[in-house]
């Protein structure tokens, strides 16, 4: 049984401040073949035995469920088999066209406003300007990226992330940058409601199950992604 995001009561009239970077406690979710979280209710695993995950994987995937409100969760294995699956329905959808010059070779057209990271639009938080960025005279623009709070950053996410998953599929995507357990290699699991992204990640990154193995019970990067368009879409856009 799943929720409808309609019939919960909305984020901002819940009273939980900074709602995007709060921690829940460990006993606010439990795990059958479904994660049941005692503010959301069910969310059905559509893909993958979330009881094989790490402690703070699990939590940390329940937080952001209860945050985003997807419809289920899709545990990614990075298998060739899986990416075919998403590749044919991304064909299905138009987003992805086969280009027939290079073997496994596709085209993909997205929203205009959907780019890449730049440097103009990238934020970087510490407790200390200066940690991250360089002295820059008044009005120069730092060229490595901005700085923000971390007390403005919780303001940033919460008038974003709260609910952007309704109605949409979160992927979860452990993925190591650097060769599996390498010395220098670090482990991240993104959450994204874009199967796009997890095509994406499997060319970057290196995302299979071997990445649960080399977690462990170590910590991880956190990372969050959503095309920011709960369901129903009020809005023409290319997805």
């Amino acid at each position: 049984m799943s929720v409808d995001p309609n019939l919960l009561t909305p984020y901002k009239n819940t009273g939980a401040a900074n709602a995007s970077l709060r921690q829940i406690s460990e006993d606010a979710f439990y795990v059958v073949n479904e994660v049941v979280m005692k503010r959301l209710g069910h969310v059905p695993i559509l893909k993958g035995d979330f009881h094989l995950l790490p402690a703070k994987v699990q939590r940390f995937i329940a937080e952001k469920a209860e945050l985003m409100r997807p419809r289920g969760i899709f545990i990614c294995d990075g298998s060739q088999h899986e990416a075919d699956e998403l590749i044919d329905k991304l064909i299905e959808r138009g987003m992805l066209s086969k280009l027939e010059a290079y073997e496994n070779n596709y085209i993909c057209r997205t929203d205009p406003k959907d780019v890449a990271r730049v440097e103009s639009k990238t934020w970087m938080v510490t407790k200390n300007k200066y940690d991250t960025v360089t002295h820059t005279k008044e009005g120069v623009e730092p060229i490595m990226g901005h700085w923000l709070a971390p007390e403005d950053l919780a303001t940033e996410l919460d008038s974003r992330f709260p609910g952007c998953m309704a109605g949409r599929i979160m992927y979860v995507i452990p993925f190591s940058m650097g060769p599996v357990g390498g010395p220098l290699s670090k482990i991240g699991i993104q959450l994204t409601d874009s199967n796009y992204v997890v095509l994406s990640m499997r060319i970057m990154t290196r995302v299979n199950n071997s990445v649960w193995d080399a977690l462990g019970n170590q910590d991880f990067v956190r990372c969050i992604h959503s095309v920011g368009l709960p369901r129903p879409v009020k809005r023409k856009f290319h997805l």
